[in-house]
């Protein structure tokens, strides 16, 4: 019997170290299995931190728009000549709106994305040439298009498609390629091997860096501190030569984007006291903040970059204002919209979209907008808008403005 029991408490020993042991094995593989997820999710938020913006005060060009100007803005001032590019129209390319455009490699690139959703290109002289891409479901297809940007080093075409797919195409049109994001994203851009998105998802960044392959690099500006204001800017981009210009809704900085993850400040716009400082909106209502844009200054809508001037286009108590920046002098004129003049032409002022070279801005034209002006169109204005013939279902005009 006692022989039994020893066994018995022997056994029960034996079983107690066993199910001791097991439970070490299990907890110590619970731990390595979190410390692995711990360390894969510093890694992921590694990868997502924000990347280094360090511009000491002094270092960036401060555009100054407390004073506008009670006066007339001429456009004179600032460019000597225009000249006007017809965009053909066709069955093949109905243009319902301009999204975005590009000059390179002695084409237009073209891209609708509100109407047709479709990258149409065109010759120099306006002439329809291909459209890039297909829409539909299949593979290699698309629903949507949001933008485009071009790898001018290697001639590559990269398109935005459906918020997550990202076409490369040849300059001639042809498929080369497909990736799938793991966000999604509203606008692109290429720069330096590397491809700057903007997202719209809260819990993301409002930029998001990747490599050629989609492979984010970084991401930062995170849109929950946006809170209910979140909105996606027209053009969050502007591309001259190598520099690339980045904004976000709201804030009165223009960054440029480096390489080696690092963003500095290129300019800040001063609205003076009426402007109103937006650091954190996440817990102002959007009807507040409605309510403050209504009676302050700021908001910047456009912004255009060439080699010698940015122009902006801003609000004034909802009154849309226009302000030159002469890079050169550092100078700074700001008018309302309906006290700048296009001398040139004797059309009503432009919106400066786009940006052709180092020394050009493009507005948008429809043939309306030239019926309109009718008289008050120059001499100048007359001899080149007569040679142009349209209808008003024809595609737009591009209006290229040289500057000085």
């Amino acid at each position: 019997m006692k022989l039994m029991a020893r066994r018995n408490s022997m056994i029960t020993s034996i079983g107690k170290s066993r199910w001791n042991m097991s439970v070490c094995i299990t907890v110590l593989k619970n731990s390595i299995v979190f410390l692995f997820f711990f360390f894969l999710l510093v890694l992921v938020s590694s990868c997502r931190r924000s990347s280094t913006i360090n511009t000491p005060n002094g270092e960036y060009k401060m555009i100054d728009c407390q004073e506008i100007n009670g006066g007339k803005f001429k456009l004179s001032s600032i460019a000597s000549s225009f000249s006007v590019i017809p965009l053909e129209t066709n069955d093949s390319c109905l243009i319902g709106g301009i999204s975005k455009l590009e000059f390179y490699d002695g084409k237009i690139f073209v891209l609708d994305k509100m109407h047709s959703a479709r990258l149409y290109v065109f010759d120099t002289q306006g002439e329809y040439k291909f459209a890039i891409g297909k829409r539909g479901s299949g593979p290699n297809e698309y629903m949507q298009i949001n933008d485009f940007s071009i790898d001018k080093e290697k001639n590559l075409i990269y398109v935005l498609c459906d918020k997550k797919k990202l076409f490369t195409y040849s300059l001639s049109g042809q498929s080369l390629g497909t990736i799938t994001l793991d966000f999604f994203a509203d606008a692109m851009e290429y720069q330096k091997n590397q491809l700057h998105f903007v997202c719209d998802r809260l819990d993301r960044g409002n930029l998001i860096v990747t490599d050629i392959k989609g492979r984010i690099l970084y991401e930062d500006f995170p849109n929950k501190r946006m809170g209910d204001n979140l909105l996606m800017l027209i053009h969050p981009f502007s591309k001259q030569d190598s520099i690339l210009l980045y904004r976000i809704y709201l804030d009165n900085k223009i960054y440029e984007m480096q390489s080696d993850h690092r963003i500095k400040v290129a300019y800040e716009v001063n609205f003076g006291e009426e402007s109103i400082d937006f650091e954190d909106l996440e817990d102002i209502p959007h009807r507040e903040v409605k309510k403050k844009l209504a009676n302050s200054r700021g908001k910047i809508k456009y912004l255009t970059e060439n080699r010698n001037y940015i122009q902006l286009i801003f609000f004034d108590k909802q009154m849309p204002c226009v302000a030159v920046y002469d890079k050169r002098q550092g100078v700074t004129r700001s008018y309302t919209f309906e006290n700048s003049v296009d001398d040139l032409t004797g059309l009503q002022y432009p919106l400066f979209e786009f940006t052709k070279g180092q020394d050009e801005f493009i507005a948008i034209l429809s043939p309306m907008d030239i019926e309109n002006a009718g008289s008050e169109l120059t001499e100048k204005g007359k001899a080149v808008f007569k040679d142009v013939n349209f209808v008003d279902d024809d595609n737009p005009i591009l209006y290229i403005v040289k500057t000085e």
